[in-house]
């Protein structure tokens, strides 16, 4: 080695701090690395999460529906919708009817109060 690059060699460690500057390819190819990595993360991570989200739809909402749902709902309306005696002078009316029923009386209660 030169006396010359012996010197700049020794100034370089003494200084205590790098004295030249990274190479601009490094850093762009390190900064496209990072960007592409995110975006792929961001890609990979919706289309994680989108699976598991048609996977849960089909779960919950096109499950079949279960043979006691079906008997309970059957047996909720034909209460709703039928008459029937329950015991001595009581009697069930469908929902619609006894609706109408609270209206008719309170029709004629409001009308015999403004006379």
């Amino acid at each position: 080695m030169s006396e010359k690059e012996n010197t700049m060699e020794n100034d370089k460690t003494q200084a205590g701090y790098e004295l030249s500057d990274l190479s601009w390819k490094v850093l762009l190819g390190i900064g496209c690395f990072i960007i592409f990595g995110v975006g792929f993360m961001v890609i990979a991570l919706d289309e994680y999460f989108m699976k598991f989200k048609v996977e849960s739809y089909h779960e919950i909402v096109l499950a079949p529906v279960s043979p006691e749902l079906l008997e309970s709902q059957k047996r909720d309306i034909e209460l709703s919708t039928s008459y029937s005696k329950l015991s001595e002078g009581r009697y069930r009316i469908p929902v619609d009817r006894a609706m109408q029923l609270i209206v008719d009386e309170h029709s004629s209660n409001a009308s015999g109060r403004s006379r």
